[in-house]
């Protein structure tokens, strides 16, 4: 296996591990939740825009190299330059989750950070509210491909 190999993987894994940031509020249903994040995503879409900016990555550089006939005259190749990849960037999407953070801490929700769930659990259910917290909540994606909280303890 190639070495970038290994760190490709070591990234997933750790991304796999790596702990999930989720807006909490405790007793709120799931619909109010819902409703109350899609309001601060459109609010902080209109005040801070996708942006995005094309960019290009660093250029890189081939040297020449040097080769020599059997008759022993040699001769050199000039190096050139590869330009860097062009990629794009919303220069607005640090600024769009701030806003998105500060209206749903008006609107009363945390910025909890909890672990990923590391068992196989059973279907999920969905749940009606959001939990009490605890040293054993984590979290697990459910159907729809959105964040549950569940308490591994009970």
């Amino acid at each position: 296996m190639t070495r970038l190999s290994i760190v490709f993987i070591a990234l997933l894994l750790s991304a796999a591990c790596s702990p999930v940031t989720a807006y909490h509020r405790e007793g709120v249903t799931r619909a109010e939740f819902q409703d109350d994040l899609l309001t601060c995503r459109v609010e902080a879409l209109q005040d801070a825009p996708v942006a995005n900016q094309l960019r290009r990555g660093p250029p890189q550089y081939i040297p020449g190299y040097r080769s020599c006939t059997s008759s022993g005259s040699c001769y050199r190749t000039g190096g050139f330059f590869y330009p860097g990849e062009v990629y794009s960037v919303d220069v607005n999407a640090s600024l769009g989750r701030d806003l998105r953070t500060r209206c749903m801490a008006k609107q009363g929700y945390n910025a909890v950070e909890l672990p990923r769930c590391t068992y196989e659990a059973p279907p999920l259910i969905p749940t009606d509210t959001l939990p009490t917290l605890s040293a054993s909540s984590c979290v697990v994606k459910d159907a729809n491909d959105q964040f549950q909280i569940i308490d591994t303890a009970g």
